[in-house]
């Protein structure tokens, strides 16, 4: 589960600040398609006034050239450091993840795999 939220989080963050060469999507799709990833409800619990505004006034749009939407939103979730918040909780909930490892009922050499694998997703490029 804390796997399957940092990664969750990491797509979030790699769709608005990743590169499109390695993440394999258009950057600013979910801005595009007005999806309240954790970036933008984050957003919204610390901006300021003017700019929570603007946030939710962009993501009642749908339009045709968004190249002004996604530029603008996101200059907000930089100008209130969202970015580094969101790689924080990626950490926070990697690390309870693997916390939960010593637990689990299979081999340590399974264990091992299995933090590997979760190492190598929260690896992807940004």
């Amino acid at each position: 589960l804390n796997l399957g939220l940092a990664f969750q989080l990491q797509d979030d963050y790699l769709d608005a600040f990743g590169d499109p060469e390695t993440f394999g999507k258009q950057i600013g799709g979910d801005i595009i398609e007005n999806k309240k990833t954790y970036l933008y409800l984050k957003a919204l619990q610390i901006a300021e006034a003017d700019d929570t505004k603007k946030l939710k006034n962009y993501y009642t749009q749908k339009i045709d050239d968004n190249t002004l939407k996604i530029k603008d939103v996101k200059a907000i979730f930089e100008k209130n450091d969202i970015p580094n918040l969101v790689k924080d909780k990626i950490e926070l909930y990697t690390q309870k993840a693997f916390k939960t490892l010593p637990s689990l009922n299979i081999s340590n050499s399974n264990k091992e795999k299995l933090k590997l694998f979760g190492l190598k997703l929260m690896q992807r490029s940004v």
